[in-house]
């Protein structure tokens, strides 16, 4: 959880720089890379190409931030 959240922190002290050429596009934090892509599912899948299965922030790179909220899968005791 800690990497996720880094990962967003960073999102959002780059959000300002990453207004002025990449408005409208999808940014993926990873470590200490920053990966670009006009379509988020396109991204998504690059990066977990290119880095596999780590922490990320995936974030749409607008004024205007959106929250979504999604419940996390159960897993049933067998």
């Amino acid at each position: 959880m800690l990497r996720f959240e880094a990962a967003r922190t960073k999102f959002r002290k780059l959000l300002p720089t990453l207004l002025n050429d990449h408005e409208g596009k999808y940014a993926a934090i990873i470590d200490d890379h920053v990966e670009i892509n006009d379509n988020e599912e396109k991204l998504f899948k690059a990066v977990m190409e290119q880095y596999g299965y780590k922490s990320m922030y995936i974030g749409q790179i607008t004024r205007e931030q959106k929250v979504a909220k999604m419940r996390s899968p159960r897993i049933r005791n067998r």
